[in-house]
């Protein structure tokens, strides 16, 4: 944890310094007090992550009522919810072809927009029962998850249908679900079968072209220590995340990052038995029997959480191992009052 926080105070500055000339002005524009919470979900829709969606269906009215008990009753709230899904068309051979990325979805669930309002109530029966609807994103969406990536297309302003989500006088709260760590790339042939300079195609190109350990052989089995995302190669560097929420909002006191996700550690590579690839030893032995579910550490989630959160503060992530959601998805709830009041 100590090697992950240098990691993280390396990152903030060197990410963070071109921004120093234009706080002035955000700060000028920050109104005093928040008028309202934008909590955008952002969920895995890939290969067996229903049952984990629907789990955390059955957890969102607690988390609302522990939202709502902590600020004395829930202020004007907008859900919205994105997959990790980001494609590209412009790559040939690229495994999730398209131009999907950072929609928000399923309008379905509402009776009217892309996203729930509770100032309106454009939903049938109550909040909670709208968004225990919308997490339920599918299970067939890209192996090649970008929950961060997905997270920036959703904010960014690039996607008309998701106007009026995001509030200048909110407070921004970020909710991830993901059995894998990110894999946001700058360079989409990362996931074409032809890109063999980067191995063969397999989740394990996310961990051994964007996180660097102690051991800096990734074709060699064993264990990792002292795991950080890489700040050179495909992927886009978690400070560009980082940055990207902080100039958006006007300051990284405005956002919470939080959710459930797998732990950072421990980190074993490991040799399929068939066909003989590379991969990261599963963790969360407690889920793993739902069918097909990997779920392997998550550096870069962390580091994006553990960046973001206040000085001396635990990260808002809860572990996705973790026997009862109600606790982390709790806590999250706590930190989002208590921004949200000072």
């Amino acid at each position: 944890m100590l090697r992950m926080r240098s990691w993280i105070a390396g990152l903030v500055v060197a990410g963070l310094a071109g921004l120093a000339g234009c706080g002035s002005e955000d700060d000028r524009s920050r109104p005093e007090t928040f008028q309202g919470i934008d909590l955008l979900f952002v969920i895995n829709d890939s290969r067996a992550m229903g049952p984990l969606q629907l789990r955390l269906g059955e957890h969102v009215a607690d988390f609302l009522d522990a939202l709502a008990a902590a600020e004395g009753s829930l202020p004007s709230v907008h859900v919205g919810v994105i997959s990790t899904e980001v494609e590209d068309a412009t790559t040939p051979g690229v495994l999730c072809p398209g131009t999907a990325g950072g929609e928000l979805r399923p309008a379905a669930c509402l009776a009217g927009g892309a996203f729930a309002r509770s100032e309106d109530g454009n939903y049938a029966g109550t909040l909670a029962d709208a968004a225990a609807c919308m997490v339920m994103v599918g299970d067939q969406g890209c192996p090649f998850e970008q929950p961060l990536e997905a997270m920036r297309r959703a904010l960014d302003g690039s996607v008309p249908g998701n106007d009026g989500f995001l509030r200048d006088d909110a407070l921004l709260a970020v909710v991830f679900l993901t059995d894998e760590d990110d894999c946001s790339s700058a360079d989409p042939s990362l996931y074409s079968q032809g890109a063999t300079r980067f191995g063969p195609l397999s989740s394990y190109r996310c961990f051994s072209q964007g996180v660097r350990c102690d051991q800096p052989d990734p074709t060699r089995p064993g264990p990792r220590t002292g795991c950080v995302p890489a700040t050179a190669g495909p992927l886009h560097p978690v400070a560009d995340y980082l940055a990207f929420l902080e100039a958006r909002k006007g300051g990284r006191e405005r956002v919470i990052v939080g959710g459930l996700v797998p732990p950072v550690s421990p980190v074993a590579v490991q040799v399929e038995a068939s066909p003989g690839q590379l991969l990261l030893q599963p963790l969360c032995a407690e889920i793993s029997p739902e069918e097909g579910l990997q779920s392997w550490p998550s550096p870069r989630m962390h580091a994006l959480a553990e960046a973001i959160s206040p000085t001396g503060a635990e990260p808002a992530l809860g572990s996705l191992c973790s026997s009862d959601w109600s606790i982390p998805l709790a806590a999250l709830a706590r930190r989002i009052a208590d921004t949200y009041r000072e």
